[in-house]
Parts: C-alpha cells; sequence; structure tokens
C-alpha cells in the first residue's frame, strides 16, 4: 500500500479554444495496478469565449473536483502506461462588464488602452454546473523510486446539471453554458511524488 500527490498541467479543447489549466490529484495506491483518490482543476486564466456566433466574448473560469481510479499496467516497468477514469462535478463561471458596450464602440475601446475595468452597473454572473466524467490514457516513466513523470490524453464528458444567474441592474439574463463550453480533449503533463511500495505490517 502507498500514496502518492500528483500536481500537473493540462492544456483543454474547449469550444474549439486551447485553454491552460492546473490540478492536483491525493492517491492511495492498494497495490502497484490500483490507485483512488480525489482530484482537483481549476482554469489557470479566464478563458475569453463566445457564447455564440454574433454575440460578444466572455469570461469564462471552470473549476471541478472529481473521485480518480486509476489502473496501471506493468508498473514495475521504466514505461508504462495507466488509465485513469475521473467522475465528479464541475461549475463553469461566467461574467462581464461592459465588454459588450465596447465591441459596438471601439473608439472607447482603444482610448482604454484595450484594457476595460468591470463596472458593477454592468455586471453579470452566471454560474453552471455539471457532472464531470474523464476517462483517459498516460504514459509514465519511473525515474526514482518516490518519482514518476507522465504525460496523458483525455477527454472531458459535461452533463448540464443546474444553473443560476445572479445579475445586476442594466444587464439582461443570460442563457446558460451549453456542455459543449466545458467537454473537450485534455492533455496533460505532471508528477507523482509519493511512496508508491510501502509495505504494510501485518499483526
Amino acid at each position: 500500500m502507498g500514496f502518492y500527490m500528483a500536481p500537473e498541467f493540462q492544456m483543454a479543447d474547449l469550444n474549439q479554444h486551447a485553454e491552460p489549466f492546473r490540478a492536483v490529484s491525493a492517491m492511495l495506491q492498494f497495490n502497484q495496478h490500483l490507485a483512488i483518490g480525489y482530484s482537483f482543476f481549476n482554469s489557470a486564466d479566464h478563458m475569453m469565449m463566445y457564447r455564440n456566433d454574433m454575440g460578444p466574448r466572455i469570461p469564462i473560469s471552470l473549476r471541478a473536483g472529481a473521485f480518480k481510479i486509476e489502473y496501471a499496467l506493468k508498473p514495475a516497468s521504466k514505461l508504462h502506461v495507466s488509465f485513469p477514469l475521473l467522475v465528479g462535478r464541475s461549475i463553469a463561471e461566467s461574467g462581464y462588464g461592459v465588454m459588450p458596450l465596447a465591441e459596438k464602440n471601439m473608439a472607447y475601446y482603444d482610448s482604454l488602452g484595450g484594457n476595460l475595468p468591470y463596472m458593477p452597473d454592468y455586471y453579470q454572473f452566471g454560474q453552471s454546473r455539471f457532472v464531470l466524467i474523464q476517462p483517459g490514457m498516460q504514459v509514465e516513466a519511473n525515474v526514482f523510486k518516490i518519482i514518476k513523470v507522465y504525460l496523458g490524453m483525455h477527454y472531458r464528458f459535461s452533463i448540464p446539471l443546474q444553473t443560476g444567474y445572479y445579475k445586476h441592474m442594466y444587464v439582461m439574463p443570460s442563457e446558460p453554458l451549453h456542455p459543449k463550453f466545458v467537454s473537450g480533449l485534455v492533455l496533460n503533463t505532471g508528477i507523482k511524488i509519493g511512496l508508491f511500495e510501502k509495505s504494510v505490517k501485518r499483526k
């Protein structure tokens, strides 16, 4: 039995945009093949996406927590593969300030040097929740006894769960986020640090 922590960096193809994510997993390893634990990830920055083809871009942030199970084939080999599966819940938050007004008035946008303040009077905040299912495959290398490095490819499926919007003055309600905004191909790279073969003494 053992345990390890696994910080990683991800690039996710969400709504035809490559977006960076950071993640970390805490895992218990019950034998050399099977590990079970919990994983958390969030977007490294606000993703600027178009809600539809005609509308303005809006900032979207995504975070998620999920139970994780991972099975490794021939884990004692210097190079081997593993198959992680995440099942949990993700939360996508969207909001914008005066961005829609600025895109109609480029002179005003340029006068601010391309940077727009987020004005409370024109601010809308939306939150959409999804069930997250993410299967994948990773190639791992045993570097040291307590360190492994890996590269992986996954696909993130999102099933709508709940949507709620909170708005201030002068802002019309907006439609919920479509699952395509938080679903897509995910590439990741990371490092596992821990005790992978800790023996359990029996009385």
